[in-house]
């Protein structure tokens, strides 16, 4: 049976930029291939506020191949790694 699981984007470390070991790059915790298509992500095994994963030490990041994450977000420019929540407009105009 199918299983769909949603995860906080906090999952994904935006501060994680640096060569992988079998050649591609990592941006924003995403993995791409030379032809820069999403080949994985690296995504924390519970979520990095969790209180219970404080006691347990460092919360250790997974590769996570492409083929299992759907990643929906909306573009807003192109090459856009990440989206945009939907509420910032509301909260850009709160603000104001």
């Amino acid at each position: 049976p199918l299983q769909l699981q949603v995860l906080a984007p906090e999952f994904v470390p935006h501060d994680k930029f640096e060569p992988a070991k079998n050649g591609n790059s990592i941006r924003a915790g995403i993995e791409f291939n030379p032809a820069h298509q999403r080949v994985a992500y690296h995504m924390y095994r519970v979520h990095p506020r969790d209180a219970s994963s404080l006691n347990a030490g460092y919360n250790q990041l997974v590769r996570v191949p492409a083929e299992q994450v759907l990643h929906i977000f909306e573009p807003v420019e192109p090459g856009q790694l990440r989206g945009v929540p939907r509420l910032a407009p509301v909260l850009k105009r709160l603000r104001s």
